[in-house]
């Protein structure tokens, strides 16, 4: 499962996302095509999804 799947699944909007990391949601967007999340996001991520950052980083695969 990829990370855009899991919020889908989880409910989670990428706009509450966004906003939770400080970041435009199209910039998130992007990120979430490309698997590719800049290091300074994984632990506030990881924490708003109440996951750990190894979990996130699967996700991210």
């Amino acid at each position: 499962m990829q990370l855009k799947d899991y919020l889908k699944q989880k409910g989670v909007t990428q706009a509450s996302v966004a906003r939770y990391l400080g970041i435009k949601r199209q910039t998130l967007n992007y990120y979430l095509k490309t698997n590719k999340l800049p290091t300074q996001y994984l632990k506030p991520l990881a924490e708003f999804l109440g996951i750990k950052v190894e979990e996130l980083l699967e996700l991210l695969k």
